[in-house]
């Protein structure tokens, strides 16, 4: 079992802790030790009392933080052995950073930003990671959309189902299952919204798709980086020109 460090105290004073609740500041001190290593998956941490002397807080204080890091995924609480590091991330922790989002007025400009900086890393590590295999399913995926478009299945359930199913098959190329599950958490947040405005010409959408698609396939096969920022350019700009029109 590793201690709750002294410069943890140190740090949360310095860094403001009267405009920090309690619980935030026992959540703002797991988080710490874990960001700078001192915590792995598996540690147990100490006990209420411990950490309540360590922090200068109540143990009900620490209670609370411990309900809320559970809830999140961070930590599991196990009856009478105690509270463990957990070995994966909740999908709540993941929900909980994309509500902020979404309280948020959300400027298209800034998720223009966010996605292709995350959609340039996909690219990347896909084109040092992925399988042949891989890319096969890929270009399967992307045949399937240019199916769609020559029978002319122009509607918002079909492009938001053909966009998630490419997105999905381009970040399985990384083969990163952290990043596989906060990117797919995001576009399923943010796509059916950004496409679900008056008069969206899903013609448009769905011929557009196909044809920024088909750059980002041939980079990854190619292992080219530089083809394949280029093609992430080109999506992003013809995603942000089209979504536009709802603003």
């Amino acid at each position: 079992m590793k201690p709750m460090l002294p410069q943890t105290r140190k740090y949360l004073n310095k860094s403001g802790r009267n405009r920090r609740s309690a619980s935030g500041i026992v959540i703002d001190a797991v988080k710490m030790q874990l960001t700078e290593g001192n915590y792995s998956v598996g540690d147990r941490i100490p006990n209420e009392f411990e950490i309540a002397e360590s922090l200068e807080v109540s143990r009900g204080s620490v209670r609370e933080a411990m309900k809320i890091l559970s809830a999140m995924g961070v930590v599991e609480i196990r009856r009478g052995d105690g509270t463990y590091i957990s070995d994966k991330i909740g999908p709540s922790l993941i929900e909980q950073m994309m509500l902020q989002l979404v309280k948020r007025d959300r400027d298209s400009d800034e998720l223009a930003q966010i996605r292709e900086i995350i959609e340039r890393g996909i690219v990347q590590l896909s084109i040092q990671n992925a399988t042949e295999e891989q890319i096969q399913a890929l270009r399967d995926v992307w045949e399937r959309q240019k199916k769609e478009v020559e029978e002319k299945r122009f509607d918002h359930n079909h492009l938001i189902s053909s966009e998630l199913a490419f997105h999905e098959a381009m970040v399985d190329c990384t083969n990163n299952e952290l990043l596989k599950l906060l990117y797919m958490y995001i576009l399923e947040l943010f796509l059916p919204e950004r496409y679900q405005y008056k008069d969206c010409d899903y013609e448009e959408h769905m011929h557009i798709a196909v044809r920024v698609h088909a750059p980002v396939i041939e980079a990854i096969a190619n292992r080219d980086p530089e083809a394949g920022d280029a093609a992430i350019r080109e999506t992003t700009y013809q995603w942000v020109r089209l979504t536009d029109k709802n603003e």
